[in-house]
């Protein structure tokens, strides 16, 4: 993917770039235009499809793409390479001499400190997929990486301090994703469904890994008011009784991202453990073996 120096790439109407490509002072602009749409086109058929099917985790990707100023000096280093390795290779062949042979070899070296040096200077151009709502179309924003770090570590720095990548996520952060896209399944959701919710859509936070929403999860479930601000956590949904076993809140759960748990919304949970609640303390015939409160019944439920 090439692109070249700009701040970001503007689209016009095809009737307004037609009527304006022949003004001589358009001209460069429609060239940069066209050469960093290039680069994004590259990058959107990457997004959509794996191959041959539709790709799924969407929102793990971010691509670099080429700054084409730089793009021609890279393409003559890796040629001076691979012709220094095909000498290499073949120095049999060619009956080269020992001394001949070395020097060869000395040159390839070169030339791939070259290659190396060369792709830094050429790939600093982080093209970032967004889209702000589930209804609004996917959007591009351009950055550009500086410093001395390696690409992987310049992006990732660049993203965060942009706020495009998240390296940990806040348990109330997480409910108020939960209630407003919505992604509840529901009364519930599962665990794994929701870490592949934040790989899949766009417009969830861009995450360092799955264990930043599993940290999440066990934060809600733990909080003391779980019931306000978090969620509760079940093993399981019972579908011919119609409750969740294992229902608690409250407490800290060993939830990790291939659990087959579920987060259920406090107001489900709510309601099952005030039945349940209820009904032992019928059970218990209002003698002193009655539960008095929801500590006694439940303590997992605050």
């Amino acid at each position: 993917m090439r692109c070249r120096e700009r701040p970001r790439c503007h689209r016009q109407t095809p009737r307004r770039y037609h009527r304006d490509i022949g003004n001589p002072s358009n001209q460069r602009h429609a060239r940069i235009q066209i050469e960093c749409n290039a680069a994004e086109v590259a990058a959107k058929a990457i997004l959509e499809s794996r191959g041959t099917t539709p790709r799924l985790y969407r929102n793990t990707l971010v691509f670099l793409a080429a700054d084409k100023t730089s793009l021609q000096d890279l393409d003559d280093a890796v040629r001076k390479y691979l012709a220094w390795s095909s000498i290499v290779a073949e120095k049999e062949t060619l009956n080269l001499t020992p001394f001949q042979a070395k020097q060869a070899a000395t040159q390839q070296q070169a030339a791939e400190q070259a290659v190396v040096a060369r792709l830094p200077e050429t790939y600093f151009w982080l093209l970032v997929p967004e889209q702000k709502t589930p209804a609004s179309a996917v959007t591009w924003n351009t950055l550009r990486l500086l410093g001395g770090d390696a690409l992987a570590v310049r992006a990732s720095k660049k993203l965060k301090n942009d706020e495009l990548f998240v390296a940990s996520l806040g348990a109330t952060i997480l409910r108020k994703h939960l209630d407003e896209v919505p992604l509840w399944r529901g009364d519930a959701v599962a665990v794994k469904q929701l870490v592949e919710d934040f790989a899949r859509y766009l417009y969830l936070p861009r995450l360092a890994g799955p264990e930043v929403v599993v940290k999440a999860m066990r934060d809600g479930v733990a909080l003391l008011t779980w019931a306000a601000d978090g969620f509760g956590y079940a093993e399981s949904f019972d579908d011919k009784a119609g409750r969740y076993r294992g229902l608690r809140g409250g407490r800290v759960e060993l939830i990790s991202a291939d659990y087959a748990g579920l987060l259920v919304k406090t107001a489900t949970a709510r309601k099952q453990l005030d039945a349940e609640t209820a009904a032992r303390n019928a059970g218990a015939g209002g003698g002193g073996a009655a539960v008095r409160n929801y500590s006694d019944a439940a303590p997992l439920y605050r």
